[in-house]
Order: structure tokens, then C-alpha cells, then sequence
């Protein structure tokens, strides 16, 4: 026990770990001038054992503050509170904080205090609009109260930055688990800090991340997310490092074949060009491609080789060429891709992948790129609220296009016209969404003129024609996702699959496939 002398000698006492600041406060209210009375000795006695009953008082006022549910959650959101403003915030204050340096350092302006959208501002605006539901919460008076307003800090800043750090998490949810429990940690970690060194901004920060770093790790393992398990590479992203990978390997390959197969193959398409009764004359541009072909395969070829001999075909015709040209270019091509697809070799095999894969990645993007302008028309023009539409009108220019169809499996065709035509309740939703006011500028006046000569009728016809435009839309955009999924799907990589080569691996795959077909 702790003991204090009155001045009139009567002894007060206090519990162990009482501050001072308590005691001060307990001794004020009993002696508010700070002194006694002048009294005799025996007076003096005489209230040391009349005043004995003070000490009930004291006692009352000693207690230390007790913990409660209602206060530590308080001081949890409290904390939150502070947390979102500090991470809201941080983007101001850390550009505040530049230009007040430079204003210091140069002398040409004063320091900027709580500037508007930093953090303390929007703290303020947050506890305004908390005051309307609750009185403040007053400073946290326990180490628990300490710890839950600590943590509660984190929680709130991590709560801002968690839309980007699950974006790419196949598993979202799983991903927010992880980033609370590292959160949690973390505020676990520097409430403690706080503890054995009040004040202390370095405890603070080491206190953070010894408590943030392990928990989050132990919570990442626990979800079986390993890290960076769950990102995902968009498929058309996948399918081009896929013909990076093969076109590599074709690359790398130095053998060369067998030169007697290799003039088979030009002996071959020589002699059907001469059954089509090639004509120098008549089809000049099929000609000059045959006399390439046969030039370039009479010397030593890898399977590189003649895959450039396959791209000749096509390539090496001038945008003008007649369709006769293209024709025989189209049937050089076709015995040129039966030759290397027959060969049985492994690097014949990359070549087929690396370039289905292309294919496929070119296939995919012309289908978002459709979807994409569609979205851009519907939105730019007065007439053009329904997606629909646009989005249908823009898939039916791959079908009605031979040359793009060609990119297009006969399967991949099948689905693109499924969402072309649409089933029946898409295209039920389809009709209805015309006379959504947000649809045009005339179904808009119809709404708005049936919503003031009768609103009762009106205003539901409004409601349920917006909602078919809306489920329209979204119908329309499931099947485009299940086309694009269907061309090159999305892939869940591991850890190993992760970092800077593969980053650098889809570069390169992009330059190399750029002029591939």
C-alpha cells in the first residue's frame, strides 16, 4: 500500500500502481486548498480518528478503471476510425509534408496544418458524423482498451487497402482473412511496443511489424495460400507466354532435317501448283511465293525454317494480290502446316502449341476488344443505352468476315453465334429493354410523361424494363466470358510460376508474336 499524509496528519492509502494523477485528484478533493486549518495537537488527534471514515472515500476513488466489453469495442472502432482516416489520408499528408519541408528550407512560405483531405481532416469529418450516434469515446484508460484501440487502427487501414490487395487473389475471401489476421498482429505487436515504451514512434513501428509479419505468414499458410498462390494471369495473357514458351523451344532447335524429306515437300507443292495450272502471268503473286519457297528449300532447313517458308505463303502476297493469288498461297499454306504437324519429332510438337496458343490469344482479343468498343458505343451514343445491341452487332462483323472467321475454330463459330442470336430469355429481355427509359432519348419522354399522367402504372413498367435491360446486359456478358473463357482461360499460377522472369518471359512473348499468324 501506498501511504499519503494529510495535512491535518490524517494518513491516507493507495493501492499499489496507482497514479500519481489519481492520488493527486483523490487528495484534491479532500482538501481543496491544498492545506489544513490551524488546529492544537490535540485537535489534530482528534480528527485523525474522526476522519478515519475518509479513507472509504479515497479508496472509492482509487479504483483503478475496470474493463468492459462495451469499452474495449469502443475503443476498437475508435481506432478504426483513425485507421481509415490515416490511410485515406496518407496521399495528402505525405504531399503536405514535401511542400512544407520546401517552404521551411527556402523561407518562401509557412507550414500548412491539417490540410483538407488529409488525415486529421477526414478524422474530424468521421467523428462528426459519429457524434450524431454516439457521444466520443473518451481516451482508452486500460492496457486492454490500449491494445483494442491500437488494433483497431490497423484494422482500418488495412480495411482501405484490401480492394487492392485481393484484386488478383483467385480466393478473395480467404486473401481478406489473411490481411485481418496480419492486421491484427500487427496492432497486437505495437500496443505492446506502446506498453514497454510509451511514446515511442520506433517501438511503435517494430512493434508492428515483429507482430504483422508472422501472423500474416502463419495465416497465409493456414488458408493454404502460400504466399501468392491465388493469382490469376488472364488468359489471353497465358496463351501468349504459352507460344513464347513453344516458339523458344522451335528457336533453340539446331538440327536440321532430312534433305530428301524436305524436297518431297517442295517437290509436292510444285506439282500441285502446276495441276492448278499456275500462270506467272495470271497470278503473279502466287508465283513469285512458289519460286521463293522452292529457292529457299533446296539448301539445309530447320523446323524453324520451314515455319518461315508457312509464313512466306501468306505474307509474302502484296495487299493487292487477286483472289486467284490467294488461293494458291492458301493451298501452299495448307501443305506446308500437313507437313510439319506429320512430322514425328517434339519440336514439331511446340511449333503446333506455340501456334494454337497464338491463335488462340489473337482469337480471344478480338472477341474483348469487341466487347470493349461495343461498351464505348452504347455508352457514347444518345441511342445507344441498350448493349445489347452493340455487343451482338459487333460479334455478327467476326462472323460475316471470312478472314477473321478463319482465326475461329468451327466450335468457337457455333458459340459466337449463340450469343449473336441469343437465347430465348435473352432475347425476351432484349425486347422489353427498348422501352427502358435509360435506353433512349424516346423511351426516356415516355417514361418520364407516363410517370406524370399516371405514376402508379408508370413507374413499375419503368422499374421492370430497366431491370430486364440490366439482366439483358448481364446475360449477354456471361456468354461473351464463357467464350473468352473457352478461347484462352484464365490460369491459377503457383508460387514457383511468379516473379520477374515470367513478368519478363510475357514481354518478350508479346514482340515475338506480334508479326506470328
Amino acid at each position: 500500500m501506498i501511504e499519503i499524509e494529510g495535512p491535518d496528519g490524517v494518513i491516507y492509502e493507495f493501492p499499489e500502481g496507482t497514479s500519481e494523477e489519481v492520488m493527486a485528484n483523490a487528495m484534491r478533493s479532500v482538501y481543496p486548498t491544498g492545506q489544513a486549518p490551524q488546529i492544537s495537537a490535540d485537535q489534530r488527534a482528534a480528527n485523525i480518528e474522526a476522519n478515519a471514515g475518509r479513507q472509504a472515500e479515497i479508496d472509492a476513488m482509487a479504483i483503478p478503471p475496470q474493463n468492459s466489453f462495451i469499452g474495449i469495442a469502443g475503443q476498437f472502432g475508435a481506432g478504426s476510425q483513425t485507421g481509415i482516416a490515416q490511410a485515406l489520408g496518407f496521399p495528402v499528408d505525405a504531399v503536405n509534408s514535401g511542400i512544407n519541408w520546401i517552404g521551411q528550407a527556402t523561407g518562401l512560405w509557412g507550414a500548412t496544418e491539417n490540410p483538407f483531405g488529409g488525415s486529421q481532416s477526414i478524422k474530424s469529418g468521421l467523428d462528426a458524423v459519429m457524434g450524431l450516434i454516439a457521444d466520443p469515446m473518451p481516451p482508452p484508460a486500460t492496457t486492454l482498451e490500449r491494445m483494442a484501440r491500437r488494433m483497431g487502427e490497423e484494422i482500418g487501414s488495412s480495411a482501405v487497402m484490401a480492394p487492392v490487395a485481393v484484386a488478383n487473389q483467385a480466393r478473395p475471401l480467404a486473401a481478406l482473412g489473411a490481411e485481418a489476421v496480419s492486421a491484427l498482429g500487427s496492432g497486437t505487436g505495437a500496443a505492446v511496443a506502446n506498453e514497454i515504451a510509451p511514446d515511442s514512434a520506433v517501438a511503435d513501428i517494430i512493434g508492428a511489424l515483429a507482430g504483422g509479419i508472422p501472423a500474416g505468414m502463419v495465416a497465409t499458410w493456414a488458408l493454404g495460400l502460400n504466399g501468392s498462390d491465388a493469382v490469376i494471369r488472364p488468359g489471353i495473357q497465358e496463351q501468349k507466354m504459352r507460344a513464347a514458351d513453344a516458339y523458344g523451344e522451335v528457336r533453340a532447335d539446331p538440327r536440321i532435317l532430312p534433305q530428301d524429306s524436305v524436297d518431297d515437300l517442295a517437290l509436292g507443292i510444285s506439282s500441285r501448283m502446276d495441276a492448278e495450272r499456275i500462270n506467272p502471268r495470271l497470278q503473279p503473286g502466287a508465283s513469285a511465293v512458289l519460286d521463293a519457297l522452292l529457292q529457299d528449300s533446296s539448301g539445309p532447313m530447320r523446323i524453324e525454317d520451314v515455319e518461315n517458308l508457312r509464313r512466306l505463303t501468306q505474307q509474302g502476297l502484296p495487299a493487292t494480290a487477286s483472289p486467284a493469288d490467294r488461293r494458291l498461297a492458301t493451298m501452299m499454306t495448307s501443305d506446308i502446316t500437313d507437313y510439319l504437324d506429320n512430322l514425328d519429332d517434339p519440336v514439331a510438337d511446340a511449333l503446333h502449341t506455340g501456334r494454337d496458343a497464338h491463335r488462340r490469344a489473337s482469337s480471344a482479343q478480338a472477341i474483348a476488344d469487341a466487347e470493349t468498343k461495343a461498351a464505348r458505343r452504347a455508352a457514347s451514343t444518345g441511342t445507344g443505352g441498350n448493349e445489347i445491341n452493340a455487343m451482338r452487332q459487333n460479334l455478327r462483323s467476326v462472323l460475316d468476315n471470312p478472314r477473321k472467321a478463319r482465326s475461329f475454330t468451327a466450335p468457337e463459330l457455333a458459340m459466337i453465334d449463340q450469343v449473336v442470336t441469343g437465347s430465348g430469355g435473352q432475347n425476351a429481355m432484349r425486347g422489353l429493354s427498348r422501352f427502358a427509359p435509360s435506353s433512349g432519348g424516346l423511351s426516356s419522354m415516355l417514361g418520364i410523361g407516363g410517370a406524370m399522367a399516371s405514376p402508379a402504372v408508370a413507374l413499375p413498367i419503368m422499374a421492370a424494363t430497366e431491370g430486364a435491360k440490366a439482366l439483358g446486359e448481364r446475360s449477354t456478358r456471361k456468354s461473351i466470358t464463357y467464350l473468352l473463357q473457352a478461347l484462352a482461360p484464365d490460369r491459377v499460377l503457383a508460387s514457383r510460376e511468379q516473379g520477374l522472369a515470367p513478368i519478363l518471359a510475357a514481354l518478350l512473348g508479346a514482340r515475338t508474336t506480334a508479326n506470328d499468324e
